[in-house]
């Protein structure tokens, strides 16, 4: 069907909403009408990949690469410069995760509920879940929360599409109070990523085997000498796949380092009403990190923002006492998320990031690690990355390719441990795959 001039260009992205897919295929007669007829928009795709080598064995089995929604189709007819006729379909599709960003919410709607065409809407589970219970109050562990608003709110499109969400949830820390949520405007996903808490924590969707997955995770991160950060625990660790990828197998490599990652003094915003207690801990020294850089490169300050509570928190209440107590709580809960942030910044200028362009496997995903295993001869220079984006490029006859996003790679340190690097880093051997 994409005959020798179609392609398929499937991207996955850790920290974008959604992935996309893009098929090229020549238009052709089918069950009476033309292949671009056949199509139409949100209708549910599959595309599974592999990688074989005529006269041998596959080298892996079929793996969906991607599974969402059809958003658009358009066929292309132009004459080329010799006269003959061209005719392409192209067809653009999103991964589950575009129901996130096509159902929305209206605050308007959600306090006056008028106007709402169905009880499945974002808005209506706001309103109907929260709204005048006892709920909106009390305080519900992150992953319920994130759960029960990702799967409610896309239920009748997910069911319609013969898909189903798969439960990846790995966080045990943390909750939210829903009265904070009840402002929020826009695209459900602006509230998942909002309450998912970036940096700390990951919430994306990726491809299982029979339905996508929705993982909700803490980030799967090691310090520059290779120590987990916290809430990165067994579970999480067997979520995560560690692959190897010999140095035959690589087309391109591109990494780089910048003083845009340098950073010596980092700032959390806290959740409100614990700003003032923790400005006294900041103001003690506790935030600087990479403290000998200060003269070289000046100020470098990393600010994010929490929007999680502490997992004692239960309930928000006007009680002297005990709001006394949540505030200490939450001054505590922002003082942990600042010293996760330290031990994430330690020498992270040290870290290389860049894109690594290999032959093509349709095991490769986002969220993962990769191993390359740099020369064949010495694993002194044998490095690890973490995974944040997938580009899989096909065309037939032509090539399969699949392309690594990296971050927090440790190969440039590996080099300077290692005398004459540049030339062991060239020794070859027998190493394919």
């Amino acid at each position: 069907m994409l005959g020798d001039r179609g392609s398929v260009r499937i991207s996955k992205n850790l920290y974008a909403p959604t992935g996309e897919a893009q098929l090229i295929f020549p238009d052709m007669p089918l069950d009476g009408d033309s292949a671009y007829g056949q199509w139409e928009p949100f209708q549910p795709i599959t595309i599974s990949m592999r990688r074989w080598r005529e006269g041998s064995a596959s080298l892996e089995d079929f793996y969906v690469v991607f599974r969402g929604f059809l958003r658009s189709v358009g066929r292309n007819e132009s004459i080329d410069g010799q006269g003959k006729p061209q005719r392409f379909v192209t067809v653009v599709a999103h991964d589950a995760g575009c129901l996130f960003l096509v159902e929305r919410l209206h605050p308007w709607i959600t306090f006056q509920n008028r106007g709402i065409p169905t009880k499945d809407g974002a808005s209506t589970f706001l309103n109907e879940y929260l709204v005048g219970t006892e709920l909106v109050s009390k305080a519900h562990p992150a992953g319920d929360f994130l759960w029960e608003v990702a799967t409610i709110t896309t239920d009748s499109m997910m069911t319609a599409a013969g898909y189903e969400f798969q439960k990846k949830f790995f966080v045990k820390r943390g909750t939210i109070i829903p009265a904070t949520a009840l402002s929020q405007e826009g695209p459900v996903w602006s509230l998942l990523d909002r309450y998912a808490d970036r940096p700390w924590n990951e919430f994306f969707v990726r491809e299982g085997e029979d339905n996508p997955e929705l993982v909700f995770r803490p980030a799967p991160w090691f310090d520059m000498d290779g120590n987990p950060l916290p809430d990165f625990d067994d579970d999480v660790n067997a979520d995560l796949r560690f692959f190897e990828i010999p140095m035959s197998n690589v087309v391109a490599l591109n990494a780089h380092r910048d003083d845009a990652e340098m950073v010596n003094h980092v700032w959390v915003v806290p959740p409100q009403g614990a700003a003032i207690g923790y400005a006294s801990s900041v103001a003690n020294g506790m935030g600087v990190v990479n403290a000998e850089t200060r003269a070289k490169y000046g100020d470098r300050i990393q600010i994010e923002e929490t929007h999680l509570l502490p997992s004692q928190l239960s309930v928000m209440n006007n009680r002297e006492a005990e709001q006394n107590e949540a505030q200490e709580g939450v001054k505590g809960w922002a003082e942990e998320r600042q010293k996760w942030l330290i031990q994430a910044g330690e020498q992270t200028h040290n870290f290389e990031r860049g894109s690594l362009t290999v032959k093509g496997y349709a095991s490769y995903r986002v969220g993962d690690y990769f191993r390359l295993k740099r020369s064949a001869k010495s694993e002194s220079l044998w490095w690890s990355a973490y995974v944040t984006q997938v580009v899989h490029d096909f065309q037939p006859f032509n090539r399969f390719l699949c392309t690594l996003h990296y971050i927090r790679s440790d190969q440039w340190v590996r080099r300077k441990n290692v005398q004459g690097a540049y030339w062991v880093e060239r020794q070859r051997g027998i190493d394919v795959a």
